[in-house]
């Protein structure tokens, strides 16, 4: 599966069904699927963060409960990310400058 995904994450175009087949390929999964998770978390999650987390709002509440596993996981990090932009941008230093 991890194969599958970076063939599809590395050569396919369209942002959005890169993101659909990483929840698409957890019905071939198995028992476990801790590394494909990861992979998609390191790989798929880094590379389009905003769509991902897009994405994964569709398959939050999926029958699959692998789906919606990531879609959670996904939900949480993207959440946990926002917070933490949100703290830095208090911190004058770390404020993006006006001119940009």
């Amino acid at each position: 599966m991890i194969c599958l995904m970076k063939g599809t994450l590395y050569f396919a175009v369209e942002t959005k069904k890169i993101c659909h087949m990483a929840f698409h390929l957890l019905g071939f999964a198995d028992e476990d699927n801790s590394k494909y998770i990861k992979f998609c978390m390191e790989e798929v999650y880094r590379n389009y963060p905003a769509i991902f987390f897009e994405i994964a709002e569709n398959y939050k509440d999926a029958k699959e409960s692998k789906q919606a596993d990531l879609a959670n996981r996904i939900i949480k990090e993207h959440n946990r990310i926002l917070k933490e932009k949100e703290l830095c941008y208090k911190i004058k230093d770390l404020q993006p400058s006006k001119i940009h």
